[in-house]
């Protein structure tokens, strides 16, 4: 866990232990959800759902004592960036968009690729799942999509595995159970210096959600129309709620009314939808453009109170403006 917090930082970040801990424990309210977007750590929201506050302090007070890390004014930085080869793993992964359902997501396509393959042989076999939210799935699948299904599935895996890097196909290949394979597990099959979590965690998601990435650019498959129900669960589906009001073309004040909702939820909700959604509407909620674009490149810096009373703009409008000039750098 040492090396895995170290390689969070460069010599440039400046991070405040406290909130540090809330996204990688998975905190998704708007403020920490945008302090990591603005720190280039939203991929990491909740990679460590299990690590304890008691936990993640012993670990940055020992790395303070060992002075890999100090605290300045309440923030911390490196005094050398870390040289770690588990880093490259960083790259590929995405709790923020997949981390929820991760681990269901990946059974459910490896029981699908189980059962396909067997489909009009006579062998038998002990099924990967027996829970019924894996079984029942995979039964109406393969009561819709029989004829089809085993030929489709396994033209559909050639596609997304031919445009993964080869070390992730390989990896994932090797998973998968069927008629001439038992797959193996993860742990099995990764490289040793990330046996441990959260490196195994990371090292694994660094495969997976490619995977979901380079599936979710094909709708028409049937392995995306799959999961499609269980990708849709990484999202919060009160924040879904929301959304589609606006995209009705409510009004802010009609749909907090609608939702009976407080107006900082709303602005929540609106704020997790522009940080989730690459075609967030940025021109319907932004309408003091030429004002806004006075604000300092640094300006998610600043206080809400600073900004309001300089700008005279809402906080929500301000804080849109400052994800749409980070996502358009």
């Amino acid at each position: 866990m040492d090396t895995f917090i170290l390689s969070l930082f460069s010599t440039e970040d400046k991070l405040k232990p406290s909130t540090l801990y809330q996204v990688l424990s998975g905190k998704r309210t708007s403020s920490v959800l945008t302090y990591a977007f603005f720190h280039n750590l939203l991929h990491l929201s909740g990679v460590c759902p299990q690590l304890t506050e008691t936990a993640f302090y012993t670990i940055i007070n020992q790395l303070k004592k060992e002075q890999q890390l100090i605290e300045i004014d309440g923030l911390l930085t490196v005094s050398q960036e870390i040289n770690c080869e588990a880093k490259k793993y960083l790259a590929g992964v995405d709790f923020f968009k997949f981390g929820r359902k991760e681990q269901e997501i990946w059974r459910s396509i490896q029981f699908l690729v189980q059962v396909a393959s067997y489909l009009g042989s006579n062998e038998k076999y002990i099924p990967l799942e027996s829970s019924p939210f894996y079984t029942e799935r995979v039964r109406q699948f393969v009561y819709h999509y029989r004829e089809v299904m085993k030929e489709t599935v396994y033209q559909e895996l050639v596609t997304v595995f031919t445009n993964l890097p080869k070390d992730k196909a390989d990896l994932l290949a090797q998973t998968f159970t069927g008629l001439e394979q038992n797959g193996a597990v993860f742990f099995q099959i990764l490289p040793e210096d990330v046996q441990q979590p959260p490196w195994s965690n990371v090292a694994m998601a660094s495969a997976t959600h490619l995977f979901f990435k380079e599936i979710s650019q094909y709708p028409d498959f049937l392995l995306y129309q799959f999961i499609k129900p269980l990708l849709a669960q990484n999202i919060n589906t009160s924040m879904l709620k929301t959304r589609k009001l606006f995209k009705q073309e409510y009004t802010f004040e009609q749909v907090m009314e609608l939702r009976r909702l407080k107006p900082g939820t709303i602005q929540d909700h609106v704020i997790e939808w522009a940080l989730v959604d690459e075609q967030f509407p940025f021109e319907k909620f932004i309408t003091h453009q030429e004002i806004l674009a006075t604000l300092p490149d640094d300006s998610w810096k600043y206080s809400y109170k600073d900004l309001v009373e300089q700008y005279d703009v809402a906080f929500l409008e301000i804080r849109l403006y400052q994800i749409w000039r980070k996502k358009n750098v």
